[in-house]
């Protein structure tokens, strides 16, 4: 995605694929102002070959974000990389001037800052190729309406999917939780509850 702004809403969005290019790059979108986006990711690959003293505003998610903007559950499995220069890109936004960065995770092969130019309190969190596999690595995300993890046979693997394009994936519906206060169990739909109600009566007592 290039540009949005003007109040603008991205919700339960992806992208995938390569984007090249010189200043203000992103793998999920360029220049965002005025923004929200939600419940997003992108896996892109996103190369430039920058050589300037100027700030690049390259970002494995986003190249620029407005002080206006908002940015919420998402996440950037992808990479980012300058051909010219090892600096000058963050590895999940670029050039940052919004507090509200929230639970959001970059992966941590991307040898960069989480934001490289950053004039808020925002952090961003990376994480290992095996918490992102792994549902509770991600804070406060909805794995029963909105995300779910991918099948060992999907077509993708390695992070985190959205339920509304699970159509061109496979969602794995292991049980999630351990049925405890602080981890209860995570019930999906009738199949998944039928499925719990089947092992406790196989292993309890």
């Amino acid at each position: 995605m290039g540009q949005a702004s003007g109040a603008s809403v991205i919700e339960q969005c992806y992208s995938d694929g390569n984007v090249t290019g010189t200043k203000r790059l992103g793998g999920f979108i360029a220049y965002a102002d005025d923004v929200s986006i939600s419940n997003s990711y992108t896996t892109v690959h996103t190369l430039t070959n920058y050589s300037g003293a100027e700030q690049s505003q390259v970002g494995g998610f986003a190249g620029y974000v407005g002080a206006s903007s908002e940015i919420e559950n998402c996440f950037m499995y992808g990479s980012v990389l300058n051909q010219i220069r090892e600096l000058l890109i963050g590895a999940f936004i670029g050039e940052n001037h919004s507090s509200a960065i929230t639970n959001c995770y970059y992966w941590e092969i991307n040898n960069f800052p989480g934001i490289y130019l950053n004039d808020s309190s925002a952090t961003v969190e990376s994480l290992s190729t095996v918490q992102f596999n792994s549902a509770s690595s991600f804070n406060n995300y909805d794995f029963v309406d909105v995300w779910g993890m991918p099948s060992s046979d999907s077509q993708v693997a390695g992070s985190p999917i959205l339920r509304n394009v699970a159509n061109a994936f496979k969602i794995n519906e292991e049980i999630l939780g351990e049925g405890t206060q602080f981890n209860p169990y995570v019930i999906f739909d009738a199949a998944t509850l039928s499925e719990l109600m089947e092992y406790h009566n196989n292993y309890s007592g």
